[in-house]
This record gives C-alpha cells, sequence and structure tokens, in this order.
C-alpha cells in the first residue's frame, strides 16, 4: 500500500512538473491572438454587411428599369378610373359616371371596362348598359355581357382574397373622331333591382398594342 502512495506520489509531482515547463506565451503573444479573433470577426461581419459594387449596379439597373416600365405604361394609359359600388349593392338607377379628355385624334386606342366582384356575386355574368356621349354630344348606347366565371364557378379575373379583378375589352381600335370630353356612364343591367357582389366598376383607355410601338 505504501508502495502504491509513493507511486502516485511521483506521477502526480511529474504532471505537475510537465505542466508547468510547459512555455506560458507572452502578453504581447496573446495580444496579437486577441487582434487575430477580432480581426478575423471583423472581417466576416464585414462580408456580410458589404453589399459587391456589381451587385450595387445591379439592383440599380433593375430598379431603373422598373421605374422607366412604370413611365411606359403611363404613357401608354390615356385614362383610368374606378368608382366604388355602394356597399349595400349597385340599384339599377345608379350610373358610375367618367369623363375622359381626348386631345389625340389620329392614335388608336382600346376601351376597356374593369369589373371588381366579391366571391359572394351570385352569378356567372355581368350585363352592363353603357351610354357614351362625344364632345359633339352624339350619343351610343351598347349593352355589355360579361362573362366573369367559368361553368363550374371559377372566376375569370384575377386578385387576392375574396376580390376578383377582369378587365373587359368594350371598344377595340378605335380613333376618337374630335378632342374633347368624351362621357361614359355605366349601370347593371341585371334582373335585380338591387345586385350584391359587385365591389367597383372602373374605365380603362389605353393605346392599342399596334400603337405601343
Amino acid at each position: 500500500m505504501r508502495s502504491r502512495r509513493r507511486n502516485n506520489l511521483r506521477l502526480t509531482k511529474i504532471q505537475n512538473a510537465r505542466r508547468n515547463s510547459r512555455p506560458k506565451k507572452k502578453a504581447a503573444d496573446l495580444a496579437k491572438d486577441a487582434e487575430t479573433v477580432i480581426a478575423i470577426v471583423g472581417a466576416r461581419l464585414t462580408t456580410i454587411k458589404t453589399i459587391h459594387p456589381m451587385k450595387r449596379i445591379d439592383i440599380l439597373f433593375a430598379f431603373l428599369f422598373v421605374l422607366l416600365a412604370a413611365a411606359g405604361c403611363t404613357k401608354k394609359t390615356v385614362f383610368s378610373e374606378y368608382k366604388t359600388i355602394d356597399k349595400n349593392g349597385w340599384k339599377k338607377d345608379s350610373v358610375a359616371v367618367f369623363d375622359v379628355a381626348v386631345s389625340d385624334t389620329i392614335g388608336v386606342y382600346d376601351v376597356i371596362v374593369n369589373i371588381r366582384n366579391k366571391n359572394e356575386y351570385p352569378y356567372q355574368n355581368l350585363y352592363l348598359f353603357i351610354t357614351s356621349t362625344s364632345p359633339s354630344d352624339a350619343k351610343a348606347c351598347d349593352t355589355l355581357n360579361c362573362i366573369l366565371a367559368d361553368n363550374q364557378g371559377h372566376w375569370y379575373g384575377s386578385g387576392i382574397g375574396s376580390m376578383s379583378t377582369l378587365p373587359i375589352l368594350y371598344m377595340s381600335k378605335i380613333k376618337f373622331p374630335e378632342q374633347g370630353n368624351y362621357h361614359f356612364e355605366i349601370k347593371q343591367g341585371m334582373r335585380e333591382s338591387v345586385l350584391q357582389g359587385v365591389s367597383d366598376i372602373g374605365l380603362h383607355v389605353k393605346l392599342a398594342e399596334d400603337e405601343q410601338k
């Protein structure tokens, strides 16, 4: 037993001597190591935060492209406006009125009716009575049958949530014969005296596709 204790004490002394014999790092070396660690961390942080100059240029070009596209759409659009339908329903005698100021009698234009309906709209189609009046007081009356959904009840329009918007081509590739104000009146032509489910009616006048080049 005594010999084992002596051996253990010798091993402990040898281990302590080896530990004490290891060279200790000087303060300057520790400082260098600390700087190295800080430099590595700093480099990582810099990499995360910094955007490469080429990427900045790409983002700038993308942003300019969007602005130019939006500006192009604005130039092609002569008129665009929505009228909100009464939340209690669209009455037969309620008229959505649009006044379009026209100065170009040479260009070719499309006139589009935009229909924004809710999911609870009960029909597949929507009849509209449209009256247009020229600056010289010439009137034209049209009945527009707008198909809003397929036979399975899926809306043709696009939208988010419970709202769907569908553009309907009303006049295709027309020329306005005279300058001035063109007056449009739109009424619902369904059998109900108060039609539910239609949220907004819009009118959009733009250059025809052939004129946009």
